[in-house]
């Protein structure tokens, strides 16, 4: 096989890989947990609606809750998010026997349609007799996700270098011959292709793989500089089709569907750049997009034993999603025109790698497969206090280890076997309140948890994954129409590795760099609403 080398670079084309990309129990967390969803009403309140009615909310929460619409109505609401990351990258320095951290920041805003809905209401009159008192059917759009963002992090790295990881996976892999890494759709025929690796021979005559320049290993004298910048974009959404009916102002039930539609885009760039070396950098570039439909259904009940007491009950089903994803990754090095020969002592001829970068080409493939996101099961209880407002608390439990994946393109034993691993149950917590402070204007106030979805029997976890967002609001209603207004905070972690080590007892210096990056998330939503 004949390396790819073009006048002073040397380049390989993309080429399919997940170096970076998100395990499919990743990628069913990030389908499973929202934001916190509906009207700015019902965010306010910290989303606790699963004992309220007659926000259009309920579609999605809690279809019972459309029972108690007595007039219909038509709604919608936008919103602008400010996200903040703040990274903190964290290298080990094994001569030293100890570990430095770089602090780093980005933020993005944009403005998102949050929720969009009608409600038919069928309420009978109060003075038409009868138990049976009617109720409402919506159609109602909600934005579950916003997964626009920004993450950059870096830092210097006295103790190894993505070099060490392609060494790694060379030896998983028993290749010892770099002819047979030449070429190869993977990141170390990707690597060899560029000359970050290369072939030699032992004094017993055996071929073995290694760096291009072997005593080029970082050192507190000269680490290597890394950072790397992720840009992810893309939402999920969802339409939800609901009915709620009335028994005797007494029992509330509602039932509906809802059809979920997602997409999502990272891109992830990575850089190391090196010193008093021929090698100056190397780059690892990585597009990974998926888009998603899906379908759940939800039921629900409201009690109310007395005028003062809501007690509410929600199942929302598994949804089942069909997914497409794809991914395309691409490796360049730049030389310090160093001048290639492995073979001038018998064959003459080299080439200089130099530092020219011409355009990159895209080769790229996908896959199919479906996911089985968790039922979702919701208690919540309402005490009002007459006309001058309520308090509403919700609980929910979520079993993440429920997740399914399936694939006729792929196996999937292996990552249903980590999803059920890696993923535990979580409980999240909703509650708000509700005052009035004049005959037409209200205020606002609710939090909302989300549990961690990931296993931490030990304590270790590098990053919480649960979210917390707190919120307030105001509302103004009339006789036609009504305005209200949120701001919600929401803080949260992530985590990342620009490529991972397997620990070695015989070299202390494989230590895997992470950044843990602290998210926070300002959102200030507006609605309008009509009665008709």
């Amino acid at each position: 096989m004949t390396r790819y080398c073009f006048a002073f670079l040397c380049l390989v084309t993309f080429f399919p890989l997940e170096i970076f990309a998100q395990s499919y129990a990743d990628r069913g967390v990030l389908m499973s947990q929202t934001e916190v969803v509906g009207s700015a009403r019902i965010q306010a309140l910290g989303g606790a609606a699963t004992s309220l009615g007659g926000d259009m909310s309920a579609a999605y929460y809690n279809p019972a809750g459309l029972g108690f619409f007595r007039k219909s109505e038509f709604s919608g609401g936008f919103a602008l998010n400010v996200i903040n990351n703040d990274a903190a990258y964290t290298t080990y320095s094994f001569e030293n026997d100890n570990f430095s951290t770089t602090n780093s920041s980005a933020n993005n805003s944009h403005f998102q349609l949050s929720n969009l809905g009608i409600i038919i209401s069928k309420k009978k009159d109060d003075l038409v007799p009868g138990k049976w008192r009617g109720g409402s059917f919506g159609i109602t759009f909600n934005r579950l996700n916003n997964f626009a963002g920004t993450v950059s992090y870096g830092g210097n790295n006295s103790s190894n270098d993505i070099n060490d990881y392609y060494l790694q996976m060379v030896d998983r892999a028993g290749i010892t011959d770099i002819n047979d890494l030449f070429d190869q759709p993977s990141i170390i025929g990707m690597a060899a292709d560029v000359y970050l690796l290369d072939g030699y021979v032992n004094e017993f005559g055996d071929p073995y793989i290694d760096r291009l320049f072997p005593n080029d290993v970082p050192s507190l004298d000269y680490p290597v500089a890394q950072r790397e910048t992720i840009i992810t974009s893309g939402n999920q959404n969802t339409w939800n089709f609901a009915y709620g009916g009335n028994y005797d102002d007494v029992l509330f039930f509602g039932l509906g569907v809802g059809v979920i539609s997602g997409n999502y885009r990272q891109e992830r760039f990575y850089t190391e750049d090196y010193v008093e070396s021929f090698l100056l950098s190397q780059e690892l570039r990585e597009i990974y997009d998926w888009s998603s439909t899906g379908l759940n259904a939800n039921f629900g009940l409201i009690f109310k034993p007395i005028p003062i007491l809501n007690i509410g009950a929600s199942i929302t089903t598994p949804t089942y999603n069909w997914v497409r994803d794809r991914s395309v990754t691409g490796l360049t090095a730049r030389y310090d025109n160093y001048e290639y020969c492995p073979d001038c002592g018998e064959n003459g001829g080299s080439v200089i790698l130099g530092t020219e970068t011409p355009p990159l080409g895209d080769i790229g493939t996908q896959s199919n497969f479906n996911i089985t996101t968790p039922w979702r099961t919701s208690l919540g209880a309402s005490v009002f206090l007459g006309k001058r407002g309520f308090i509403s608390a919700d609980a929910e439990y979520v079993d993440y280890t429920a997740m399914n994946l399936s694939s006729n393109d792929f196996p999937t034993e292996g990552d249903n076997n980590l999803i059920s691993n890696n993923l535990t149950q979580a409980w999240n917590f909703r509650a708000g309140a509700e005052f009035r402070i004049a005959s037409a204007f209200m205020v606002r106030v609710g939090a909302n948890y989300q549990g961690d979805p990931y296993k931490n029997e030990n304590g270790d976890n590098l990053a919480d994954y649960s979210r917390l967002s707190l919120t307030g609001g105001l509302g103004y209603r009339s006789s036609d129409f009504f305005i209200d207004f949120v701001l919600l905070h929401q803080t949260t972690q992530q985590l990342y590795s620009p490529y991972t080590l397997t620990p070695d007892a015989n070299n202390p210096a494989f230590v895997t760099p992470y950044a843990v990056v602290d998210q926070s998330k300002w959102r200030g939503q507006l609605n309008v609403g009509f009665y008709f």
